[in-house]
């Protein structure tokens, strides 16, 4: 039977809109949603020529400033570097000479067109030291930082809302937890700031990314044993975010899987992309800062023993080759870009929306007579509707 009051006729229409909209999201929805993507979620691809065997030492840092990669301290076999490397584009190398005492284990943070290098671990003793290298008409300058509170090995620094944050390293951390410092790369003469100390035991190398306004820490090595550390991911909040009061050291969901070794980088508006070696191989995870939730992509792994370049804006790793005669190499990690279609489906759910939404306007058009009826309603709208 059809309708013939207007109440009757306005429920008819609603649901004959709702019933569309169902069936044809169906048929879309079958349509395309067992259509597999063209590539993976996440590419890795070279970033340049092959580079030179000795553009991999053991315990450096690597960074790039503008176009050059820096290759600092290190070594290579039982020899400490004593000089910084230079790759060029296109993989010319130079030796830089610089007054610095050759170290390993530091970590490099590149901020304003300067390599911050942190901490590390010296032949003789750990180092507190911190130095800012800048390249100048080819030349490398070094300026002295104050020193770190405690001297060793940090686990990780990473700029944050404008300031530079250092995780003290197990070998200068207590057994429960972990400190944590900050400065500001402006003004480094003002010195280090304590920050709230992350509480949790120490970790070697875990992988530090900044994202969504939070500084998140995850995975790394036991101070007790070497063996990869729990799954636990934990995030400092210098200030709190929008609709929130809270701030400070937030423990995270844990992990899907545990890992001691691999690189992290920011990935869009909230999602963190982690390259990790697991007990099961080479894994790719990705961890959203909003929704706190984790996933395990389908996408290709780094090389083993690959290890992050510094800004991690650029989303660079360096592998380290191969015994096998194969050399070390840059990679570029990003999300892959790829477009998806609307379907039949896809048009036909929109047409019937607008021609729908079009009758409706037709239809009440021409029972409002006056701009009162058509802004308010004729004043007969229920409070808590309009609310």
């Amino acid at each position: 039977m059809f309708p013939h009051s207007p109440r009757e006729l306005r429920r008819f229409l609603t649901l004959c809109l709702g019933a569309l909209t169902l069936i044809l999201g169906a048929v879309d929805a079958s349509a395309t949603s067992d259509a597999p993507l063209d590539s993976a979620p996440v590419e890795i691809v070279p970033a340049g020529p092959s580079l030179p065997a000795s553009a991999w030492r053991s315990g450096a840092v690597y960074a790039r400033l503008g176009d050059t990669l820096l290759i600092v301290g290190g070594r290579q076999g039982d020899g400490w570097a004593s000089d910084v490397l230079a790759i060029e584009p296109d993989a010319s190398v130079r030796s830089i000479p610089v007054e610095l005492p050759p170290k390993i284990e530091a970590v490099g943070v590149v901020h304003d067109r300067r390599l911050v290098l942190l901490g590390g671990r010296s032949s003789s003793s750990p180092s507190a030291a911190v130095h800012a290298l800048a390249l100048d008409n080819g030349a490398l300058t070094t300026v002295a930082w104050p020193d770190l509170p405690l001297a060793g090995p940090v686990a990780g620094a990473a700029i944050l809302q404008g300031r530079l944050y250092v995780l003290a390293g197990p070998s200068a951390a207590p057994a429960d937890h972990t400190p944590l410092w900050s400065i500001d790369p402006a003004r480094p003469g003002d010195g280090w700031r304590v920050e709230p100390a992350l509480p949790s035991a120490p970790r070697a190398r875990p992988l530090l990314a900044v994202q969504h306004g939070g500084l998140h820490v995850f995975g790394g090595e036991s101070s007790a044993d070497g063996a990869a550390a729990p799954s636990t991911a934990w995030a400092f909040l210098p200030r709190p975010r929008e609709a929130s009061v809270v701030q400070g050291w937030i423990r995270l969901p844990d992990a899907p899987r545990s890992f001691a070794v691999g690189t992290a980088w920011p990935a869009g508006q909230a999602s963190i992309l982690l390259h990790v070696e697991t007990a099961d191989g080479p894994r790719t995870l990705v961890y959203n800062a909003i929704t706190e939730g984790w996933a395990e992509l389908a996408a290709p792994a780094l090389p083993t023993g690959s290890t992050a370049v510094a800004p991690p804006a650029a989303r660079l790793a360096l592998s380290p080759g191969s015994a096998a005669g194969e050399a070390p190499s840059l990679h570029t990690i990003a999300p892959s870009r790829y477009t998806r279609t609307l379907g039949l489906g896809d048009y036909l759910v929109i047409l019937a929306y607008f021609a729908a939404m079009a009758g409706i306007g037709v239809y009440f058009g021409k029972k409002q007579d006056t701009p009162e009826e058509f802004t308010l309603g004729g004043r007969k709208v229920k409070w808590w509707a309009a609310g």
